[in-house]
């Protein structure tokens, strides 16, 4: 027995010994390589860069961890990469010792660490970006990340190789300043006065676009990206993420609008003040929060929030979480606690007035309503044609 922990021992060193011979060599083959950081926007984000670069002559492939693990072709398609575990930062070293075989001119990952280990892991011993772009820091992932902005700074800071240049904008900056982390290279975003006049938004605010602008921008200075071209990818992007943001079924008086990916207290505020700003007078909303069991302070700081709006009587509260997010909100409340199944039902009989639906919380779970949703419209479709 003694022999054989000896030689498991010997080959699994031998193993990583290899595997970091592996990565190395990756690492030497991608001439350019970015990391995208941050709360909110990291998907959308990798996903307009790709776009833009790979548009301007520049062979990159990206990653994205969102709803799954997506690789993006220099073709702009999407590939399904393949997990036989929970998620790890380890899977990423597989991904960049296999699209090294591809010989691109640059790769962007989005960040999906949490903890302070694996952000610094990621960053300075795995990916080793040239460029870091950290969209934005808002309070999320309390759980691991730390329990105020300062801790959420830092252990996003962590991720930062000493030789990365960042791009921040100047309220990020300001938050890891505070945090004392330290920026020996790095770029203000650039403010860009007003996006395309021709990109019309009716699901999203504005600021929110405008934010990815200016970091892309700034980037783009850097690099030999036309800013034509990330204006196109922008349009491209954002005119297609708006339109699907939102499912109508009018024969049952329904507008859904799926933000179950926003899942922080800033970026809900944001988009809820649009909604409701822009809505009909005489249009009821229905809040569906998507909740989980292992995000108890996130659900804590969503509900906190909630209480404050006066306009919002109902919510219909689904996942794991739904028991602990009933007392964490205004008792005064119409609260409708129902597993998924249940809300299909009710969806499928719709309303006799206009109702606005809107799912927050997280995307996690919430397949099984979208899913019933599409179908409910494919429907509709069909019998219109």
């Amino acid at each position: 027995m003694t022999v054989f922990y000896i030689a498991f021992t010997f080959g699994f060193i031998a193993y990583l010994t290899l595997e970091t011979i592996a990565l190395n060599k990756a690492i030497k083959k991608i001439p350019l390589r970015i990391l995208v950081n941050g709360t909110r926007g990291k998907s959308s984000m990798v996903q307009i860069l790709c776009k833009a670069m790979n548009k301007s002559g520049i062979k990159t492939i990206g990653k994205i961890t969102g709803n799954a693990p997506l690789m993006i072709n220099p073709d702009g398609t999407h590939t399904l990469l393949k997990r036989f575990g929970p998620a790890s930062i380890i899977e990423n070293i597989k991904w960049l010792i296999q699209i090294a075989r591809h010989n691109p001119d640059a790769a962007v990952l989005e960040c999906m660490a949490l903890q302070p280990e694996t952000q610094a892991v990621l960053g300075q011993r795995i990916f080793k970006p040239h460029y870091t772009i950290i969209t934005n820091i808002f309070y999320d992932h309390a759980e691991v990340m730390g329990t105020n902005l300062r801790e959420m700074a830092k252990t996003i800071g962590l991720s930062i190789d000493q030789n990365s240049h960042v791009i921040v904008d100047s309220d990020t900056f300001g938050l890891l300043q505070n945090a004392d982390v330290s920026l020996a290279n790095y770029s203000k975003a650039i403010m860009e006065s007003e996006f395309s006049a021709d990109l019309i938004l009716t699901n999203n605010p504005k600021s929110i676009v405008q934010s990815q602008l200016n970091l892309l921008l700034t980037l783009g200075e850097r690099l030999p990206i036309e800013k034509e071209r990330i204006h196109s990818a922008m349009k491209e992007y954002w005119t297609y993420n708006d339109k699907s943001a939102v499912i109508k079924l009018p024969k049952k008086n329904i507008s859904f609008y799926n933000f179950f990916s926003v899942n922080d207290a800033s970026s809900i505020k944001q988009l809820l003040d649009y909604q409701m700003a822009n809505k009909p007078e005489d249009t009821k909303i229905i809040i569906l929060f998507n909740t989980r069991d292992d995000r108890a302070l996130r659900t804590q700081n969503i509900s906190s929030l909630l209480n404050k709006y006066d306009q919002l009587k109902e919510f219909w509260l689904t996942g794991p979480g739904k028991w602990l997010t009933k007392r964490t909100l205004d008792k005064k409340l119409i609260l409708y606690i129902a597993a998924g199944n249940k809300i299909c039902r009710w969806l499928s009989e719709g309303f006799d007035t206009p109702v606005t639906i809107i799912g927050i919380g997280n995307h996690k779970g919430a397949e099984k309503i979208l899913n019933h949703l599409r179908q409910l419209d494919d429907k509709d479709k069909k019998e219109l044609a």
